[in-house]
């Protein structure tokens, strides 16, 4: 596991790749921002940021908060 502090295109590098494996699944802070609020669409878009960005065949790790 990877925890960092910094935009996302520079997460997706400690996935590393074939032949430098870094992490299985860096943390995903992007639904830390929900509140009661949001609505689905809104909720799969924060979901869909990472994805987006992603490296195929990774595994992605959501960390959940909701803010009430």
């Amino acid at each position: 596991m990877v925890e960092s502090g910094v935009p996302d295109e520079f997460v997706m590098d400690y996935y590393g790749d074939d032949s430098s494996p870094i992490a299985h699944f860096p943390f995903n802070f992007h639904l830390t921002q929900m509140t009661p609020d949001k609505s689905a669409s809104e909720v799969l878009g924060l979901i869909n940021v990472w994805y987006d960005l992603m490296p195929q065949g990774q595994w992605a790790c959501f960390l959940v908060r909701v803010k009430t």
